[in-house]
């Protein structure tokens, strides 16, 4: 047996999967599912018999459930092949699964998320719209869809849509920032569909419905946004967006004011710093 497993590619970012060395995908069922999804959802950390075991049976715990659970384990372990031993193993008081670098979606997720917002900060907007990008088609459904019902996820899961959300955002402003208006307006649309409360994206919208010349559009958004946000909260928008739809409203030419290069050769906002998420302080539109 080698010192280190050959790599495979554990996928929790939807219905859970795991691609192996040799490209084969394996689909647990059942028991060795719940088992292997809860152990990858602690990646590099033991997971007792106890959590193990409640995730399979819930309430409804056979006598045999100690005896069951190896049996998952070792199910498992034929799945995952001749390195199995390496990557899954007993650890006092339950089991514990390791992870390398790019083998975990969620990892690479969560990393791509970080990088991209650093880069997009650093005025690196093309390199940070790739990375964002490359981080989004992670998802391929809602993540760790797999768990069982009694196990409660739902706190990991949220955090993790959130991280989405933001970084989803962050590739709207790269794209932007690129001059992109026009082509972002139809995914806008939906994304404000689907998050009617989100003012950031409402902003975005705004701002790419200007810079593709539909400055009526772009304010009969935030009259929307505003009927709606207070019809079911009772609050008025944002000082971000009430300056944003005043500066749409007076036609403000330096929203669309030309990127800069940089010495890198990736586009950055203009001097003033007048773009949406923008972090440094300026009299524009601040991040969201």
């Amino acid at each position: 047996m080698s010192e280190r497993p050959d790599p495979v590619r554990f996928n929790l970012l939807g219905p859970v999967n795991v691609v192996l060395a040799d490209g084969r995908v394996v689909l647990p069922s059942g028991g060795p599912r719940a088992v292997l999804v809860l152990l990858l959802a602690n990646a590099d950390r033991v997971v007792s018999v106890e959590q193990l075991a409640s995730a399979v049976w819930g309430e409804h715990r056979p006598s045999t459930a100690a005896a069951g659970l190896r049996n998952h384990v070792l199910r498992l372990r034929r799945m995952l092949g001749d390195d199995a031993g390496l990557r899954l193993r007993t650890v006092a008081p339950g089991y514990l699964i390791t992870t390398g670098p790019g083998e975990l979606d969620v990892a690479d997720f969560l990393e791509g998320c970080r990088l991209g917002a650093e880069q997009l900060r650093a005025g690196e907007v093309a390199t940070a719209r790739q990375t964002l990008s490359t981080a989004l088609e992670l998802w391929r459904g809602a993540p760790f869809a797999d768990l069982p019902p009694c196990v409660d996820g739902a706190a990991q899961a949220h955090q993790l849509d959130e991280t989405r959300m933001k970084a989803w955002q962050d590739r709207v402003d790269a794209d932007l920032r690129l001059g992109r208006h026009r082509e972002l307006v139809a995914e806008l649309r939906g994304l404000t569909r689907a998050h009617p409360l989100r003012e950031a994206l409402h902003g975005q919208l705004m701002l790419a419905l200007y810079g593709a010349d539909r400055q009526a559009e772009a304010l009969a958004v935030y009259q929307e946004l505003r009927k709606r946000l207070v019809a079911e909260l009772g609050v008025e928008p944002s000082a971000q967006v009430v300056d944003l739809q005043l500066r749409i409203l007076a036609a403000d030419p330096s929203l669309l004011e030309p990127a800069e290069r940089s010495g890198s050769g990736a586009t950055v906002p203009g001097p003033d710093g007048r773009s949406v998420g923008q972090a440094a302080p300026c009299s524009s539109v601040k991040a969201w």
